[in-house]
């Protein structure tokens, strides 16, 4: 073999480890990377509550903890809830409602397979129109998960629904078990 011939084959062979080992690297560092956006993705998002809640220090950390909480605990993820937060208060909620809300407003979300952020703007708007506070969170959130899985409807049609006939439907349906108002 000529000199020529040797160089092309070491080349080539060197090329191929080059490439092997930027595969390699590159499917090591993918969960690295996708952690560290998702880490960003929730930063952004929290961020974002703190503004909209006006919420610093200690009741930014209050609020942090709460999503970090329910992203481990429930089938949603902590980004999912700060993003649920974000509308909550857009609603005027403080920090201790919206804590105090979550919870609820999960579980509707899981019990009517629905967007969390969609369903906590459906119940704040409509603890809203009905005049209620945001206490009353949990409440409204148990009378729709009823409502919802007991009749052809979800939680998005009931959002949809103007204040009286939603009332009308909730006292009916709930046959005075829950009463909104």
């Amino acid at each position: 073999m000529d000199r020529k011939n040797i160089a092309d084959t070491r080349f080539g062979e060197a090329r191929r480890s080059l490439f092997a080992t930027a595969a390699t690297a590159s499917v090591v560092a993918r969960p690295f990377i996708s952690a560290a956006q998702t880490a960003m993705k929730f930063e952004f998002a929290m961020s974002k509550v703190g503004a909209i809640a006006n919420a610093t220090g200690p009741e930014l950390t209050l609020l942090t903890q709460t999503a970090r909480s329910l992203g481990e605990q429930t089938k949603f993820t902590a980004t999912q809830s700060a993003e649920a937060m974000s509308y909550l208060g857009m609603a005027g909620w403080k920090t201790k409602e919206i804590v105090a809300g979550m919870p609820g407003l999960l579980n509707l979300a899981a019990a009517g397979n629905t967007d969390l952020a969609r369903t906590a703007d459906i119940v704040s708007d409509n603890l809203t129109a009905f005049g209620l506070s945001a206490d009353k969170a949990q409440h409204m959130a148990d009378v729709y998960a009823v409502t919802i899985t007991s009749t052809n409807t979800n939680v998005e049609m009931l959002g949809e629904t103007p204040p009286r006939p939603l009332k009308k439907l909730a006292a009916e349906r709930i046959c005075g078990f829950f009463i909104l108002f």
